[in-house]
């Protein structure tokens, strides 16, 4: 079996530019097949601008897909559909597919996630409902397969993702191909029963790899084999492999075959759900806003969170103490004040690889208590980053400052939904560098974790896969000259660092009064002036909101955390009444109400990283 015999026929009529068009379908049986077959419904590529169902190539896949028992058959979608020519459902939710797509998805072309993309969802689903009636005359068995290329492969799962929300009754589809496509609708993926294999290339440029890899990860069912000679929309891993058995791998995935993911280097690239992820920092007098943090980071799915405290007078201490007992954090005194030493941040990074929390972690990420890690990609967690980004050794996500706004009184509420005037998303002339926070695997090759970016053994580093908020390779310099910041402009596709540093003017002059844990010396008015942040107002609430309240209201309803947290924003606000009393800190108290009452929406010049 090989030969097949060809016929054709008429599916649908649907409108497009006023009129009605008459969709064909090329149908494939392999000769001498005497059982009814399954199905594999190909959705060819073109870009949904063009596309042929008499390719070659469509022929030669019939012929190996016979080989193998299955029918093939092509069917022909409205390639020049307009927003007009939809279905009225299909129309009314075009614009939040579309505006979707354009804020989780910016790689893809947005010809892509348009009305011919949904058009092609209307016809592939009017297709199946055709053939679904017409078994028995096309000697079909009932058993449903999708598959395509490029736009093909996008069609196809964007029929399997998008059907109930656009009210088109699909039959049971058990199985699906996508070869260098992806689903462009990150808030419409569904979990379906189907099983989806999927191929992709490392170094694709027309439709990137980071969309199939967020999609694979929150698919329970979804296999990826990637491969960096994989050519666009071929359904081979690479040009060496025969066709036959490419087909032969997809055939044995139908039948319940495992599949075993590619490598693509030396690592394997498998998705991984529950990577152990440590986070180490070093706190001081931080009580009264510890307890949103480590929500945070919990909800993100921070595994370990290894705090070390530096001599902490407002009961910080004892809630760590508590938190510790209840195995939420691992809570250290810092070396530093036993050596009397002020390099607080720096012992207690040095101490950090010889803690259990950071040997059994697979990454590990050093920050402080007003950075927040928003991730805008798969679900929104630090594995679902891991896996859109490949599992590289260090990721470097660029911080983005935000300012008083305006707020001088503190509130004992989460800084998350208080603050939302921040720098902007691109830096102005003269200021290309903002500072960055890494998560870097734990290997023998780091030297030191540090508080922006890891350093690694200068042996290591020509190979290394180090990449930057939006997924890219970081230049080559910053690996190489010790750099601790990155222009951010195109580096928050994926994922940027909220950075809350000056809070409240109140608790700006409480930090004030503190000092600094990574460089003593620093705080001077230039501090909170540098890095008031205003340009850029956020009207809403940031994503990962609701995620943070709920953890917190999980943390906060143990009684004794709730107890000692109260003790910390008393001891705080205590504090604060005695630094504003405090003659020897009115000139800065003066000097931050002045920072904080400057107009929101504007911003000067942002000074430069500090190298």
């Amino acid at each position: 079996m090989g030969e097949t015999t060809v016929s054709y026929a008429t599916y649908a009529q649907h409108r497009l530019g006023g009129a009605q068009a008459a969709l064909r379908a090329k149908l494939y049986r392999p000769d001498g097949a005497a059982d009814a077959l399954p199905l594999v419904i190909w959705f060819h590529s073109g870009g949904f601008h063009s596309g042929d169902i008499e390719s070659n190539g469509h022929n030669r896949l019939a012929r190996q897909f016979a080989h193998q028992g299955y029918a093939l058959a092509v069917p022909q979608y409205r390639l020049g559909a307009l927003a007009e020519d939809l279905r009225p459902g299909t129309g009314a939710l075009l614009p939040r597919l579309v505006e979707d797509a354009a804020r989780h998805m910016p790689w893809i072309n947005p010809d892509f996630t348009g009305p011919r993309a949904l058009a092609a969802v209307e016809d592939a689903a009017a297709f199946l409902q055709w053939v679904e009636t017409r078994r028995a005359e096309f000697g079909l068995n009932g058993r449903w397969l999708l598959g395509g290329s490029s736009a093909g492969a996008m069609t196809a799962l964007n029929l399997l993702m998008l059907a109930p929300a656009l009210g088109l009754d699909l039959p049971a589809i058990p199985t699906a191909f996508a070869m260098s496509g992806a689903f462009a609708y990150p808030s419409f993926q569904r979990e379906t029963p189907t099983r989806i294999l999927a191929l992709h290339g490392t170094g694709e440029r027309q439709i990137p790899v980071a969309p199939i890899r967020a999609f694979a990860y929150r698919a329970p069912h979804c296999t990826l084999l990637e491969d960096a000679a994989h050519q666009h929309g071929d359904t081979r891993l690479n040009r060496a492999e025969p066709l036959r058995r490419a087909i032969r791998r997809l055939a044995d995935f139908d039948r319940g075959a495992a599949i075993a993911p590619a490598r693509t280097g030396p690592r394997d690239r498998t998705v991984k759900r529950e990577n152990r992820i440590c986070l180490v920092t070093c706190v001081k007098n931080e009580g009264p806003f510890l307890l949103e943090w480590l929500a945070h980071n919990r909800a993100i799915g921070v595994t370990d969170l290894l705090v070390f405290s530096n001599d902490c007078d407002d009961g910080t201490a004892e809630l760590l103490d508590r938190l510790d007992a209840m195995g939420i954090v691992h809570h250290v005194p810092n070396p530093s004040m036993a050596l009397g030493s002020d390099q607080h941040l720096n012992l207690a990074t040095a101490c950090a690889p010889y803690h259990r929390a950071v040997r059994r972690a697979d990454y590990v990420i050093v920050s402080d208590v007003d950075e927040f890690i928003q991730v805008d990609c798969a679900d929104g967690t630090l594995n679902g980053l891991l896996a859109v980004t490949g599992y590289p050794d260090v990721i470097s996500i660029s911080e983005l400052v935000y300012g008083f706004g305006g707020i001088e009184r503190f509130e004992d509420r989460p800084v998350a939904e208080q603050f939302r005037a921040s720098d902007a998303l691109v830096p102005g002339p003269g200021s290309p560098r903002r500072g960055v926070k890494s998560i870097t695997r734990v290997s023998k090759d780091v030297q030191a974790y540090s508080n922006h970016r890891p350093r690694l053994r200068p042996e290591v580093t020509e190979g290394l896969d180090w990449v930057d908020g939006a997924g890219q390779p970081v230049p080559r310099d910053f690996i190489t000259e010790n750099r601790r910041g990155l222009d951010p402009a195109g580096r928050y596709v994926l994922a940027r660092v909220n950075h809350f540093t000056l809070r409240s003017g109140e608790s700006m002059l409480v930090k004030f009064q503190r000092g600094d844990a990574v460089r003593p010396g620093r705080m001077r008015e230039k501090y909170f002036q540098d890095r008031n942040g205003r340009a850029l107002i956020h009207d809403a609430d940031p994503p990962w909101l609701p995620a943070l309240a709920a953890e917190l209201a999980r943390l906060m309803a143990d009684a004794g955390l709730a107890r000692l947290h109260a003790e910390c924003v008393a001891a705080h606000r205590a504090k604060i009444a005695a630094l504003k009393a405090d003659p020897d800190f009115a000139g800065i108290w003066q000097a931050i109400r002045a920072e904080v009452a400057r107009p929101l929406g504007s911003g000067d010049p942002e000074p430069l990283v500090a190298e």
